[in-house]
Order: structure tokens, then C-alpha cells, then sequence
């Protein structure tokens, strides 16, 4: 089993089930720019994804929604560093695991 393609898909059907739950609770765009700013303070991000992630949180919803669902090189990179870490609950995050393993 590949680890890192199976943390790949977990992540990629994370932010699918993220993209998804944006539609009717903005909020989590507000939690996403929270922990941004947490990690920019703290010195926890790449001054380069901080800057793309601000970017796609400053902007169309739309086009942060279809972002973080792509399967792109870039959005691969971009998941790595996410600032959506935490806004599924650990019920959430469990059923996505084991769709990726499923899946993997």
C-alpha cells in the first residue's frame, strides 16, 4: 500500500466533503482564515502557500470551492499546507479515511 497516495485521497476527499459543506456554512471559509492568520503570526506556514491561500480565501467562493476538490498538481501541494485542518469533526474524518483506504 502507497501511504503517501493514500494520504493524497484522504485529503483530496476531505476538502471534496469541505468544498460540499461551504455551500450552506460559509463559516468554515472563516475558520479556514483564522487558522491562516494563526499560522502566518506563529510562523507555521511557507510565506509562498500563505500568500496562495489568502488569495483563494479572499475570493470567489466558487472558485475556492472547485480549488480545493481539484485533482491538480498545485491543489496536491496546497492540501499539504491547508488551513481547513480541523473543520471536520473526528466522525467526519473517520467515514473519509475509510473511503480512502476503500478507495486506495
Amino acid at each position: 500500500m502507497d501511504f503517501h497516495r493514500l494520504a493524497q485521497e484522504r485529503s483530496l476527499l476531505a476538502h471534496r466533503e469541505l468544498a460540499d459543506r461551504m455551500k450552506i456554512d460559509p463559516s468554515l471559509v472563516d475558520h479556514a482564515k483564522a487558522t491562516l492568520t494563526r499560522w502566518i503570526e506563529q510562523d507555521r506556514i511557507h510565506p509562498e502557500y500563505a500568500a496562495k491561500w489568502s488569495l483563494l480565501l479572499d475570493g470567489p467562493r466558487d472558485r475556492l470551492r472547485e480549488f480545493i476538490g481539484s485533482d491538480t498538481e498545485e491543489a496536491k501541494d496546497m492540501r499539504q499546507s491547508s488551513p481547513f485542518a480541523g473543520a471536520l469533526d473526528a466522525r467526519a474524518r473517520w467515514i473519509l479515511w475509510k473511503a480512502a483506504k476503500a478507495a486506495a
